[in-house]
């Protein structure tokens, strides 16, 4: 009675242990480790939240980024850009993200400084190894 027991036990440890040492598995979490930004904004903003960045870009032609995010990332070019941005959508805008590409550094010295004083300024979010977005005041 016992050992037939421990058996069934055994038995639906391996039948449960196999699906993750397959290549599907690690393929499906390496998927899940190259979105993390877009899970990121997804978990943070609502529907009436809008997303900018020097760097990074969510467009409707990026399909799979934007079914994760479920938002866009409007690229803009400085805070003039921005800001005209955002004073036309103002009354329909709850909050304000920038997300801050860490590996796009070094390209434009006006943008590095813009991205320091803003990381600086503003509340960080979201932060890990290779995005950090901030919520702007």
């Amino acid at each position: 009675m016992y050992l037939r027991m421990i058996m069934m036990i055994v038995l639906l440890a391996i039948i449960m242990g196999q699906p993750f040492s397959t290549k599907d598995y690690l393929k499906r979490m390496n998927w899940v480790a190259e979105h993390k930004m877009e899970e990121a904004i997804y978990n943070l903003t609502d529907y009436d939240d809008l997303c900018f960045s020097f760097d990074t870009k969510i467009s409707y032609d990026d399909s799979m980024s934007m079914a994760v995010s479920e938002k866009c990332i409007y690229k803009v070019e400085d805070m003039a850009e921005l800001k005209k941005k955002v004073s036309r959508t103002e009354s329909r805008v709850d909050k304000i993200f920038f997300v801050i590409d860490y590996t796009m550094e070094g390209g434009n010295a006006v943008q590095d400084g813009l991205k320091a004083a803003m990381m600086e300024r503003n509340e960080h979010v979201y932060e890990d190894d290779q995005y950090c977005i901030v919520g702007l005041q």
